[in-house]
Order: C-alpha cells, then structure tokens, then sequence
C-alpha cells in the first residue's frame, strides 16, 4: 500500500528535479562562479 506522503515525496523530488535541471541550464548560462559550488549551494537548501 502506498501512504500518501510516499506520493507527496515522490512529487516534491520530481518537481526538485525538474527545477534542478533548470537550474543547470541557467547556471550554465551564467557561468560567472564556479558551477560546482553554485550547485552545492542550491543542493544544501533541500538537505
């Protein structure tokens, strides 16, 4: 049986990930700091 915060979860990562990889298509735009600890500093806010 699936409990309905397992969907909840599943949801929030989906949207997590749709909004990371447009995060990467931004970051890769921008380009003025070093990706990596842009991308670190936006993974710490989900942790």
């Amino acid at each position: 049986m699936v409990i309905q915060n397992d969907i909840d979860e599943m949801v929030m990562i989906q949207e997590i990930q749709k909004s990371y990889i447009q995060n990467m298509k931004f970051l890769n735009k921008q380009q003025k700091k070093p990706i990596s600890k842009r991308i670190n500093q936006w993974i710490c806010q989900f942790r």
